[in-house]
């Protein structure tokens, strides 16, 4: 997922919940700052199919940046 952390799938928090707690329907607004990525990384066992391994990743905009500066430079080395 991405987008900031402090949302409900990337919409204002208190937007969200004033919905669902009164059930009238209002604009979800865009929420704004601290932009995150996060995933999960399951390896896989092929002759079972069962995960053998789970990693969770959670990056900043600072660390984003960071990877992709990385990134580019590996890139122009090759």
């Amino acid at each position: 997922m991405t987008g900031p952390h402090d949302s409900i799938l990337g919409r204002r928090v208190d937007r969200v919940l004033q919905t669902t707690i009164t059930f009238n329907p209002s604009h979800f607004e865009v929420a704004t700052g601290d932009v995150r990525i996060s995933a999960t990384v399951v390896e896989a066992d092929p002759a079972t199919g069962r995960a053998s391994g789970v990693w969770r990743i959670c990056a900043d905009e600072n660390e984003i940046d960071r990877l992709s500066r990385l990134h580019r430079a590996k890139a122009t080395r090759n």
